[in-house]
């Protein structure tokens, strides 16, 4: 049996609680994300599949950040993780509503008043998201969900592969990554930043809009 990463992951085979779908949600280069539904509940949840050969740390960041992130409407919500020899299964709040650019692209446009609404909600999880020393680091309308298809819904940020804790007196970082044209130029530089470049990204965003 692998090591587990996470005490509070929970013991047993996922499927003796979950059925999950054959078809995929969504495909990474060490990931899939599947459709399940709980056999007691019959809740649907997203469950993103991840295979032991990624780098753990990363995994553990990501798990990490998004068990801090619990209860904030505008952020996809974790429900519970299991663990096996081979993979690691995050159990994701389910939402059908599509990602903001498939929404982008439907509509050719946001009237002033919609694109406002979009970036309040990302400005509101973003308060949140700082107010924990975390920054997500790739903010852009791929991984932007609208938790169903009505016109107001929720719009949820998901997808912290590849976020940064900021721990202690810790107050930036220098890591090189995210989507070049959704990143602030110091990271495309290489030099030392924190939170702000998310709202970088934010404006990028509300441009597009």
């Amino acid at each position: 049996m692998a090591k587990t990463l996470f005490k509070n992951s929970r013991k047993g085979d996922i499927n003796d609680y979950y059925t999950i779908e054959d078809g995929e949600l969504g495909r990474g280069a060490s990931s899939v994300v599947k459709k399940g539904r709980h056999k007691g509940t019959n809740n649907e949840y997203a469950i993103k599949i991840i295979t032991r050969t990624v780098d753990q740390k990363i995994i553990a960041t990501e798990i990490d950040i998004l068990l801090h992130m619990k209860q904030h409407c505008n952020i996809i919500q974790l429900h519970e993780i299991f663990e096996t020899p081979s993979h690691i299964y995050m159990v994701l709040e389910f939402v059908e509503g599509g990602e903001l650019f498939e929404r982008i692209v439907e509509r050719g446009y946001y009237s002033e008043k919609d694109a406002a609404d979009a970036v309040r909600q990302i400005c509101d999880a973003l308060a949140y998201i700082h107010k924990h020393k975390i920054i997500h680091r790739d903010l852009k309308p791929e991984n932007l969900l609208y938790a169903n298809k009505k016109e107001d819904s929720a719009l949820k940020i998901a997808d912290f592969g590849l976020s940064k804790m900021l721990y202690g007196e810790q107050c930036n970082t220098a890591t090189v990554c995210g989507t070049p044209g959704y990143c602030a130029p110091e990271v495309l530089k290489g030099n030392p930043y924190d939170t702000k470049v998310d709202m970088w990204a934010v404006g990028v965003i509300a441009y597009i809009l």
